[in-house]
Parts: structure tokens; C-alpha cells; sequence
């Protein structure tokens, strides 16, 4: 037991065992992204074939139904029909015109005439159609008059039949005068072969199938009768149609335009399934050649790397005390080379030692100059940008307050070189921002500072709340429909100096992201507040964003209670 412990723990065993994982881990991966990459391709060449045959037969048939209502348009705008409906005359050459449309399109059947007043004119000799003086009191009548659809059940049709050779797909269209009134309504009757026909070049599996519904999920074609009079398979074409058939099933839909139809195509994923199960054998068996060659590749090169190195460690041990290491003249080039960049590293480290003999409070100092400087110039830009306006406008008293807010602005902010000061003067300094951006703004923006003077004297680095609340102004209240406000509160809450600062301004979505990203939520002015707590407080302080779309933001700091000026030190 003990024996294998130490064969665990020996860096040839240990090299091996990563070695072989990595490797195994990566067949593993590659062997997963090859085979759902592939077996994607197929079902998405599968889904892509279907879609193109799909659109091809939708394409065909809606410019065979437009072919057929511009010819109906046509005969139902031809003046011989409009004189014989309004005047019965010109019979016999209407009767050559059906015969002519006819002769022209071998899918069309029957064209019906149907006056408003019941006569009837068709290549049809015998039609069975309810007819009388007024059918404008007829309901078949009116449905042909208001819906130009075509559909499979026409006026002279009560049933389907199961010999679909007597099938027909009927078109009407209403006959107007000149002034829009109703004379009569034009029927054709389009042969249910055409249908049949132009779907059959659709190229799917052997089990695949395509039918065709209108808007109320009636059943238009299906090359199986039976679904039109069995309940339940109409009802699994419906969940063909809601996409909740099973995985293993592929459906695509597809509008016809010029109908209310919709053309839906299934097909059965069977032959996709044993291509899978071929691919996943043949990258299972290249799996297993790979990991042998790379087993044995293995083993060649951990004995290749591990026995100099072993030979390293023992001349490695007085490396606490800085003492070159020596190895035998006999070692492999490998470990002479180890050993030369080993004692160059010894001598890099001590010349690296002592050129970090700075002390950490200057690195501290020079931190938060540096940080100081990117707040004042962009404050300082922004508050000469509102005295020009202000200038601009005449409004000479104004300049006068906001200039002397300014002086008194940087009076305290440069706080006769402190880096902390208490409360009372980080408000005080806020209160001066703030009056400023009150006169650039007016009503637009109003503020409430809610901080008891018990707080004034604790220490806080200078210039946290102005840059927050200079974010809340040009990123929530600027962009603000109506007014804006801004609140700050002050609390001591489990040990650690609270202040809140809120503002109604337009907000964003932060759910999604990490609040205490400071850099990302907001922008170089608050990141620069957030490094200064750190240094002064500590990596647990700082502050946390919470902001909501259309609501506004809330931005709380923790600070840490009675610091000092040894803080920044340290």
C-alpha cells in the first residue's frame, strides 16, 4: 500500500496520469464536436431539402392560382358577360369565350355564370345548383361574393366523395358594373389533379409525406383519403401543424400565397439515425488507434523528461540560501541547461529584491495622486462648460454664485492636501457640486441629503460622492423624461459607515450582470471612487450598483469606521 502511495506520488507516475487524461480528454471532445457536427450537417441538409422542395411546389401552385384569378378577372371585366347580365344579350358569345378559357387550361373543368337574378350559363349541361329570382338571398351566394379563396367544397358540391378523379378546387369572383353593384358571380372549378400533380416532384424519404390546410386547419390534399374522414389522423396532422410531434420527426411549413392554404412537409429522421450509429462506430474505432499511438508516445517522453529532472532535484537543495547548483558534467544536456537557467534565476531574484526595496506607502501615494487627477480636470471641464452657457445667456449674477461655488468647490476638494476628511466636508463639497448642476439643470433636478451630525466627524477619503452623483445626473436624470431627484443617506450599519446615494433617472437592466463590476456598469470617474476605497479601507469595502430599467439606480458605499491618515500609508 505504502509502495503504491509513493508510485502515485512520483513525478513520472503523476506526469502520466495528466498526460493520459489530457489526452483521453481531448479524444473524448473532439470525438463529441466531430459527431454532432456531422450528425447536424445531415439533419441540417435534411431540413434544407425539405424547405427548398417545399417552396418550389408553394411557388408552383400560387402562380397557377394567380394564373387562374387573373382569368377570372378577366371573363368577370369581358363586356359580353357585363351585356348579358344586365341586359341578356351577347349569350352565345359568352358561351365561346368558357369554351375558349377552357381549351386553354386542361386543369379547369367548370366556369359557372350565375346572374343576380338566377339565370345560369356553363359548359356544365346538367349542374345541381340551388338557384332563385333574388340570390342575393342565398348563402352560397354571398360566401362566393365575399371570399375569392379557393377552396375545396364548392356551392354544387355537398360531400366529398372517396374517388378524388371527380375532385375540384372552385374560385369565384364577384361581377360588378360600372358603379360597383352586384350582377352576378363567376365560379371555376380547377381539377384536384393539378394539386396532386405539382406535389408529386417533392423529394422526401420514403416514410415522408406533405398535405395542405387552410386557415381553419381543414384538410385541402393529403395523398391518403382516409385522413380526411378519420378523426384521429386528422388529429395527428394538427400536431404535425403545432410542432408537438415527436423529436425524431421533422415539419416544415410553408404559406401558398394567393390562398389561405398552407403547405406542411413531414419527414422522418430513420435514415439519419443510422448514419449516426455508422459515424459514432467509426470515430469510437479511431478513437481507440489514436489513444494507443498516444500511450505510447507517453511513456517515451515522461522517461525522457522525468530522469533529468530527478537528477536536478538533488543538486536543487541549498536553493533557500541562494547557492548555485551544480550536477554532474556527465548529466544530459536537458539538465546542464536547466541548471544554467536555474542559477540565472538565483541571480535575477536577488538583483529583483533589491530593487523592491521602495516602500509600499510611496506605491500608495503615487496610486492615489494618480487616481485624483482623473477626477478633478473632468469635473473641473464640465462645471466651465455651464459658466459659458451661463455667460452666453447674460446671466452675469448667476456666473458670479456658480463661480463662487467653484472656488469654494475646489477649496475642498483639495482639503489642504488630506486624503481623508470627515463627513461634514465630503457634504459640504457635494452640496457645492450640486448647486452648480442646480443652476445648469433648474427644475429639472432637485436632491435631498439626509446625514446626522453624529456622522460629521468620522473620516472619509475626499471626493467619493461627487463623481457618483455626477454619474447619476449625465447617465439617469439627463436622459429623463420628466424631473429627476437624487437622495443621499448616511447610516452605521454592522460596523461599517453606509452611504446610499438614489437617484429616478432612467436606470438599465443589471440583473444580468455582476453589480460589483464597477468598471462595467459605470464609468472611469466611479471606478476611480472604488480603487481609493480599497487602498483606504480595504478589498471587503467599496461600493455595489443596483439599478433597474425606467426606475433608477441606487449606488451603496461601505466604508470602514475610524480610519486614518496612517490608512493610506499602510
Amino acid at each position: 500500500m505504502e509502495r503504491r502511495k509513493y508510485r502515485l506520488k512520483n513525478i513520472s507516475s503523476q506526469i502520466s496520469i495528466l498526460y493520459m487524461s489530457i489526452s483521453l480528454a481531448i479524444i473524448l471532445i473532439f470525438s463529441v464536436v466531430i459527431f454532432y457536427n456531422v450528425s447536424n450537417i445531415f439533419v441540417n441538409d435534411a431540413v434544407k431539402q425539405i424547405k427548398m422542395n417545399l417552396n418550389q411546389s408553394s411557388d408552383y401552385l400560387s402562380l397557377y392560382i394567380e394564373k387562374v384569378k387573373l382569368t377570372s378577372s378577366l371573363m368577370a371585366d369581358n363586356p359580353n358577360l357585363i351585356s348579358y347580365l344586365k341586359q341578356n344579350e351577347n349569350e352565345s358569345n359568352v358561351r365561346k369565350e368558357i369554351s375558349t378559357v377552357l381549351e386553354a387550361d386542361s386543369y379547369l373543368e367548370t366556369i359557372v355564370i350565375v346572374a343576380n337574378d338566377g339565370r345560369v350559363i356553363s359548359n356544365e349541361e346538367k349542374l345541381e345548383m340551388q338557384v332563385s329570382d333574388n340570390m342575393m338571398e342565398e348563402e352560397w351566394y354571398q360566401h362566393a361574393i365575399s371570399d375569392n379563396m379557393p377552396f375545396l367544397t364548392g356551392a354544387r358540391m355537398q360531400k366529398l366523395s372517396m374517388d378524388n378523379d371527380k375532385w375540384v378546387i372552385s374560385l369565384s369572383r364577384e361581377i360588378v358594373d360600372e358603379q360597383g353593384n352586384n350582377l352576378g358571380v363567376l365560379l371555376i372549378d380547377i381539377n384536384y389533379e393539378f394539386i396532386t400533380e405539382y406535389i408529386s416532384a417533392l423529394n422526401l424519404d420514403q416514410d415522408g409525406f406533405v398535405f395542405i390546410t387552410d386557415s381553419n386547419q381543414n384538410l385541402v390534399y393529403h395523398n391518403d383519403l382516409t385522413y380526411f374522414i378519420e378523426m384521429d389522423k386528422q388529429e395527428e396532422l394538427k400536431r404535425y401543424m403545432n410542432n408537438t410531434s415527436d423529436q425524431s420527426v421533422l415539419s416544415y411549413q410553408v404559406p401558398i400565397d394567393n390562398t389561405d392554404w398552407t403547405m406542411i412537409g413531414v419527414s422522418y429522421l430513420n435514415s439519419l439515425g443510422q448514419l449516426r450509429r455508422q459515424l459514432l462506430e467509426l470515430i469510437a474505432i479511431t478513437g481507440v488507434i489514436i489513444l494507443a499511438g498516444v500511450t505510447l508516445l507517453g511513456r517515451l517522453l515522461v522517461k525522457r523528461i522525468s530522469n533529468p529532472l530527478k537528477e536536478l532535484t538533488m543538486a536543487m537543495q541549498d536553493a533557500e540560501s541562494f547557492i548555485p547548483a551544480k550536477v554532474n558534467p556527465d548529466s544530459s544536456d536537458e539538465v546542464k541547461s536547466l541548471v544554467q537557467n536555474y542559477n540565472d534565476m538565483l541571480i535575477r531574484i536577488k538583483d529583483l529584491l533589491e530593487k523592491l526595496s521602495i516602500s509600499e506607502n510611496e506605491r500608495k501615494e503615487l496610486e492615489i495622486k494618480v487616481l485624483m487627477g482623473q477626477i478633478n480636470p473632468h469635473f473641473l471641464y464640465n462645471t466651465l462648460d455651464t459658466i459659458i452657457w451661463m455667460s452666453e445667456f447674460k446671466e452675469n449674477e448667476q456666473v458670479i454664485e456658480l463661480t463662487k461655488s467653484l472656488a469654494k468647490f475646489f477649496r475642498l476638494s483639495l482639503s489642504k492636501g488630506n486624503n481623508l476628511i470627515p463627513l461634514s466636508q465630503e457634504i459640504d463639497h457635494l452640496k457645492q457640486y450640486l448647486f452648480i448642476q442646480k443652476q445648469r439643470y433648474g427644475e429639472k433636478l432637485t436632491y435631498d441629503i439626509h446625514v446626522s451630525e453624529d456622522l460629521n466627524n468620522y473620516l472619509v477619503p475626499r471626493i467619493i460622492l461627487q463623481p457618483i452623483v455626477e454619474n447619476s445626473i449625465y447617465h439617469g436624470i439627463k436622459n429623463l423624461d420628466g424631473p429627476g431627484k437624487i437622495i443621499v443617506d448616511a447610516v452605521i450599519k454592522n460596523n461599517q459607515l453606509v452611504i446610499e446615494v438614489k437617484d429616478n433617472g432612467v436606470g438599465f437592466d443589471s440583473a444580468s450582470i455582476d453589480k460589483t463590476n464597477v468598471a462595467q456598469l459605470s464609468g472611469i470617474g466611479i471606478d476611480n471612487v472604488l480603487q481609493r476605497i480599497k487602498l483606504y479601507c480595504g478589498s471587503e469595502y467599496g461600493l455595489v450598483i443596483d439599478s433597474v430599467k425606467n426606475e433608477g439606480t441606487i449606488v451603496t458605499i461601505t466604508l470602514a469606521l475610524n480610519l486614518s491618515e496612517s490608512n493610506a500609508k499602510n
